[in-house]
């Protein structure tokens, strides 16, 4: 699993490009979001234009939080750093009104916020996930993996609770509630609207365009970022 962001940027960087290709998506449109602490005034994504946000330590995804407001017609927001002795400030104490991440990490962002915080979607429609694959790979190889994560998909859908109880064991921090919580809300972005899995040629053009407006990337062919064999509209022609 890769996340687009990364491809692009190392294409960017090289005049060699990189010999893997996407073959699935996985985050079938972008899950960036605002936490605010549940008590906050903050409700939707028209609060967020000049809101105090904690500056990320990857000066990339303060571009994308900026750009996904601008998406939606708003003004930008306030970044806020580190102080001199390099403290983040808090969310707890009042000192930003949100923090920027993507919203299936909340159980992280509330660790590190300290208090109960919800989350104020916002992303644009732009892949961000998915599954990658080297070139080397021949097609019929690729498509049966993209079946097995297809078939794995549709189990998790009919019953989620399959193997939490593992997963909690292997990762004592990790807990059953924080698992559901967190499947919760990634399901929405892997299970629907968008069929899961699927790539589409008019979501790639506009996840390309996207790249080179918000972080400078050169636009790239479809055909560079992803495996053209496998684009797909209606999604039964890769999942049949």
């Amino acid at each position: 699993m890769g996340g687009v962001h990364g491809v692009l940027a190392a294409a960017a960087g090289t005049h060699h490009p990189p010999r893997v290709r996407f073959a699935a998506i996985l985050h079938q449109r972008s899950p960036l979001a605002a936490f605010v602490p549940t008590d906050s005034a903050l409700a939707t994504p028209s609060d967020l234009a000049g809101a105090r946000v904690v500056r990320s330590n990857a000066p990339w995804f303060d571009a994308e939080y900026r750009a996904g407001l601008e998406y939606l017609g708003l003004g930008p927001p306030v970044h806020v750093g580190p102080n001199p002795l390099g403290t983040r400030p808090s969310l707890a104490r009042g000192e930003v009104d949100a923090i920027g991440s993507w919203e299936d990490g909340i159980a992280v962002v509330r660790q590190r916020a300290g208090i109960p915080v919800r989350a104020i979607p916002f992303g644009p429609d732009v892949y961000t996930t998915g599954l990658l694959v080297a070139d080397s790979v021949p097609t019929e190889v690729v498509q049966r993996v993209v079946h097995a994560v297809a078939a794995a998909l549709a189990g998790l859908r009919r019953r989620p609770d399959v193997g939490v109880a593992e997963l909690c064991a292997r990762i004592p921090r990790v807990d059953a509630d924080r698992v559901g919580e967190e499947w919760a809300v990634l399901s929405r972005y892997l299970l629907g609207p968008a069929e899961p899995l699927v790539m589409r040629r008019d979501r790639w053009e506009a996840t390309l365009r996207h790249g080179r407006r918000v972080q400078g990337f050169p636009l790239l062919d479809v055909a560079a970022v992803c495996r053209e064999e496998l684009l797909a509209e209606p999604a039964s022609a890769v999942l049949a």
